[in-house]
């Protein structure tokens, strides 16, 4: 039995060669790792994969900015809406404060 340093990477745990191990090991190891390196590699997206899905989100994208565009409409396309709202909210608030001071409540 032949015994080898098994040093390793810290990413992928692929073998690594030693200056210690014997050339026919280390030849074995160094093919493992470019075994699995390969595989790793198949499994990536490809161009192709990447183009199609990426045209798919492009293909969805009118239909959300549609709705955008609409919601910005009902809006009245007032980029300051929240600050639009709270001013008419006090101002309503100031008209109900007036109009219980007259009496004019419950009418």
């Amino acid at each position: 039995m032949t015994t080898y340093f098994d040093q390793r990477t810290a990413e992928l745990n692929l073998p690594l060669p030693h200056p210690d191990n014997e050339l026919r090991i280390d030849v074995l190891r160094m093919r493992e790792a470019i075994a699995t390196i390969a595989a790793i590699l198949a499994a990536k997206a490809d161009t192709t994969y990447v183009d199609t899905n990426f045209a798919g989100l492009i293909d969805a994208a009118p239909a959300a900015l549609n709705t955008l565009k609409e919601f910005a409409e009902a809006i009245g396309n007032d980029p300051n809406y929240s600050v639009t709202v709270v001013r008419r909210l006090d101002a309503n608030e100031k008209d109900a404060v007036r109009a219980r001071s007259l009496g004019l409540m419950g009418l």
